[in-house]
């Protein structure tokens, strides 16, 4: 049973009530249920709780933040397991898995509201906006696999450049040799798809690589803006360079144009 500002969780066959939870003054609630009870608030917060289905008792309770907009619920399946679609102007997916509520956020700038689910055509979700109505699916929940690349060197800058597959990186490293903190700065290229390391190459010695970004030329060009620095003072002056490089396959040589 919901009100305006409660949740009450009663038997459906003795009508006793199993447990109350009060949302604090002038907040509204809307409600759906999977192996949890959610309840989103008009502050743009989402309150979950684990749920015992026998007893009634709420426990666990947690509280975030999704987007700046009042969030409406509405629970879809997909595959046979429910989820649950938060609509707001940062519209999410939340599921259950390995016994706990996971966010996925939907690639939509503002959801109003979904407001049903197809039975002929259960992937399929109406989703809308002001002014709009589409009609969707939402895609299998992806894993994300992290993997760290050991540079052994600062990384200032970094781009990725499609046309060529590789990623290039700005690097910052002290050469303890000189007896003082003396700054070289370089471009490494890295394969995107084995991360393995190409050519690379050093900026002139008061070159400082400030931005790096891909040029977008379909040979595969990156442009690197290079700032600078006072040969006697070693301080940054408002002057600097752009140096606009071709990457070559499969040898990774450049061309400084």
């Amino acid at each position: 049973m919901v009100t305006s500002s409660s949740v009450r969780l009663v038997s459906s066959t003795t009508r006793e009530l199993w447990n109350e939870w009060h949302a604090p003054s002038g907040y509204s609630i809307n409600v759906a249920t999977i192996s949890y009870l959610l309840c989103a608030l008009d502050d743009c917060h989402l309150l979950n709780f684990m749920w015992n289905t026998s007893t009634g008792e709420l426990s666990d309770r947690k509280k975030i933040s999704l987007g700046t907009q009042p969030i409406t619920l509405r629970a879809f399946s997909s595959k046979n397991t429910t989820h649950v679609f938060a609509a707001s102007d940062r519209p999410t997916v939340i599921y259950s898995s390995k016994k706990k509520l996971l966010y996925s956020n939907v690639n939509l700038k503002e959801v109003t509201h979904v407001s049903f689910q197809f039975r002929c055509f259960s992937r399929h979700l109406p989703i809308a906006k002001e002014g709009e109505l589409t009609i969707g699916t939402i895609d299998d929940i992806q894993k994300l696999h992290i993997r760290s690349i050991l540079l052994g060197e600062h990384a200032r800058r970094i781009c990725h450049q499609e046309p060529s597959r590789t990623f290039a990186i700005c690097i910052l490293k002290y050469n303890p040799a000189s007896g003082e903190d003396f700054e070289m700065h370089f471009v490494r290229l890295l394969d995107d798809q084995t991360f393995k390391f190409i050519p690379t190459y050093s900026l002139d010695t008061w070159e400082y690589g400030d931005g790096i970004y891909d040029g977008g030329c379909s040979g595969g060009c990156i442009a690197i803006w290079c700032a600078w620095k006072d040969k006697a003072s070693k301080t940054s002056v408002d002057e600097g360079v752009q140096n606009v490089w071709e990457i070559l396959q499969p040898n990774g040589r450049r061309d400084n144009k």
